[in-house]
């Protein structure tokens, strides 16, 4: 429908359209003496512009080729994902978007942050790229953008919820017709300054982050308080918040990402308060690509470790391999998975990239 209201204005007004397709085939081989899958991924980004508007959509498709309980703890059948798919009305200063849409409003991934938009494909686990692992909101949002600050107004129907493992319970959050939210970003003497109110899924938010780019550095704080209105067996506790510390860092082609969090869970009875650290290294030299990540909740022992290197080849493919390690207490993700694969898991990932 998005489409051929954009086609329509397009014939309509004789404005000048460009448009792109990019297919993205990738073949994952992952396991160890323990267990094992092959799985093939269609990964698909289309985009169509004319003057003021913009159609943008993406999509992947996952075809898992073992049996299913070679892999039912991880996602057990073989389906279509929607990303995103949006219609965009820009300006020099304004944007107007409706449809399923990433909205980002933290510059942290780890949870928890002021990221209340995006929710996490647990199931998938850190083995698939970062946009494989998330899902957005459905709503329109509307930016305001000057050159020393920003507002963004939004209004979801949809809003994105995580999901875990099949074999897991799934946790369902009471729905609302309207989830209403703001963010005021502003610029003070190189301090970005970012200040968020949202009420999603029953949950109302209050946050604040700010960041400062050094020459070659970027530290970040945010800290949020959450009120919780739903009334569920999971929710033990009202109020809820949390305080971050991060920063990027570049040192010739390496880039350091350390980041620590302390929060409360609005499901711990106790209201005690946990730890998380987590540290990425990213090294890039030309073709070659080695990351390093790792991942720990003090409090229940989370613990998750990789290393991946990745080669590209004449800008068209890639050859991935890498290890990883889960661990962690009873009841955790990390401990989940440790039982399924005895903790270590090793990959050889091929990626095709094409451009329509």
């Amino acid at each position: 429908m998005k489409f051929s209201i954009l086609f329509f204005l397009i014939i309509a007004f004789n404005l000048p359209a460009k448009a792109s397709l990019v297919l993205n085939p990738k073949y994952d081989l992952v396991g160890n003496r323990y267990t094992y899958w092959n799985r093939f991924i269609l990964s698909s980004q289309a985009d169509f512009t004319a003057k003021s508007f913009r159609f943008y959509t993406d999509i992947f498709g996952e075809y898992n080729i073992n049996a299913v309980e070679d892999y039912s703890w991880r996602t057990v059948e073989s389906k279509g994902f929607l990303q995103e798919l949006y219609l965009e009305y820009s300006t020099d200063s304004l944007y107007l978007k409706l449809g399923r849409q990433a909205q980002r409003w933290s510059d942290s991934w780890v949870l928890p942050s002021l990221d209340i938009w995006t929710a996490r494909k647990y199931e998938r686990l850190f083995i698939d790229p970062l946009a494989f692992q998330l899902s957005h909101s459905t709503g329109a949002t509307l930016s305001i953008t000057k050159s020393h600050w920003q507002l963004d107004l939004v209004a979801f129907k949809d809003v994105a919820e995580n999901t875990l493992p099949v074999l897991l319970p799934q946790v369902k959050d009471e729905r609302e017709t309207l989830n209403p939210g703001a963010r005021f970003k502003f610029d003070l003497y190189g301090l970005q300054n970012s200040f968020v109110v949202a009420r999603a899924l029953k949950k109302n938010l209050v946050g604040y982050g700010v960041n400062y780019a050094f020459e070659s550095w970027v530290p970040k704080f945010e800290i949020g308080h959450k009120e919780n209105e739903q009334v569920s067996p999971q929710i033990r506790r009202e109020n809820s918040g949390f305080a971050s510390v991060g920063a990027d860092i570049f040192v010739d082609r390496l880039m350091i990402s350390p980041q620590f969090v302390v929060f409360n869970d609005d499901t711990d009875l106790e209201n005690n308060t946990q730890g998380l650290h987590y540290l990425s290294l990213l090294y890039t030299n030309g073709a070659h690509e080695i990351q390093f990540m790792e991942f720990t909740n003090t409090f229940y022992k989370d613990q998750f470790y990789s290393a991946k290197y990745t080669i590209t080849l004449k800008r068209s493919y890639s050859i991935g391999v890498f290890y990883q390690y889960y661990d962690g207490g009873i009841g955790t993700l990390t401990k989940f998975v440790n039982d399924y694969t005895n903790g270590n898991l090793f990959g050889l990932q091929l990626n095709l990239f094409t451009e329509i």
